[in-house]
């Protein structure tokens, strides 16, 4: 069964597209959490910002996003997969057990926000390339404010993970989503659930610990991660390189906190699913 995440949050800045990298990194790799293997997992990421800076990541053909973004204006992969078109979106291969549908810099997508067809469209169509790709995993990433692709993310998931950074500015914007994703499950009639905030960047130096962060969101009955991701040297000089954490020296620390993170959102998911049956 395929699990169709989008890493939201309408604030800008909070790390979603660094967490859909290395979120895609380690589930594609066969890695040990506390001395308990898993099977490498097939991952398609779908970069829904027109920034497309999670393509760039994965592009590493192009040296610049001016390069990069010339040629994918051309391409048009997320017009057709969020569009009435007959054609599905081309397929980029990163690598063995990771695909990517690259953005697009093009702002015309999704014009008209009142029609229910122009965004609901795209589940359809990502259910499709779920089953032709036999992909474990689809993580989409967003760009921020809950408008056109925004929209477009969360209703073609059925999970969203919303990452915050150690700000009420975000955290406010995390309580923002989780209402905007109720509002999106009762307007399309469609069951989209929150996976909950993740906090990116956490760091003890500042002086906040996670209860005193994730507060605002428990008092309103919005779960929070127990694992949150601490962008290390490591993590920096795989999202400055665009090589993978493994291939990064000195970063087994990392992928283990990556791990202990991926793990407890999969124990999430299998646990909402067993609730559904």
């Amino acid at each position: 069964m395929t699990h169709i995440i989008a890493i939201a949050n309408e604030k800008g800045g909070v790390g979603k597209t660094p967490i859909c990298w290395l979120m895609a990194q380690r589930l594609s790799e066969l890695s040990y959490i506390d001395g308990n293997g898993r099977d490498p997992q097939r991952v398609l990421c779908v970069d829904l910002d027109q920034l497309c800076c999670l393509s760039f990541l994965f592009l590493e053909k192009y040296d610049s996003f001016k390069e990069m973004w010339t040629d994918l204006a051309k391409d048009n992969a997320i017009e057709i997969l969020l569009e009435k078109d007959d054609r599905l979106p081309t397929i980029k291969t990163y690598n063995s057990n990771i695909d990517l549908i690259s953005g697009s810099p093009n702002t015309s997508i999704i014009t008209n926000d009142n029609q229910p067809h122009d965004v609901t469209l795209g589940y359809k169509r990502i259910r499709e390339l779920a089953e032709k790709g036999d992909y474990d995993y689809i993580l989409i990433d967003t760009k921020a404010s809950p408008k056109n692709k925004y929209k477009a993310a969360i209703i073609m998931a059925d999970y969203v993970l919303i990452p915050a950074t150690q700000d009420i500015f975000s955290i406010q914007a995390a309580i923002n989503t989780e209402g905007f994703i109720k509002d999106i499950s009762s307007q399309y009639e469609k069951s989209v659930t929150s996976l909950g905030t993740v906090f990116v960047g956490y760091q003890k130096s500042l002086g906040d610990d996670i209860e005193k962060l994730a507060q605002p969101l428990k008092e309103r009955g919005y779960y929070s991660f127990t694992n949150n991701i601490k962008l290390s040297k490591s993590i920096k000089k795989s999202l400055h390189t665009r090589q993978p954490l493994n291939k990064i020296t000195n970063s087994h620390i990392a992928r283990k906190n990556i791990d202990r993170f991926v793990k407890e959102m999969t124990v999430r998911i299998n646990t909402m699913e067993s609730y559904k049956k």
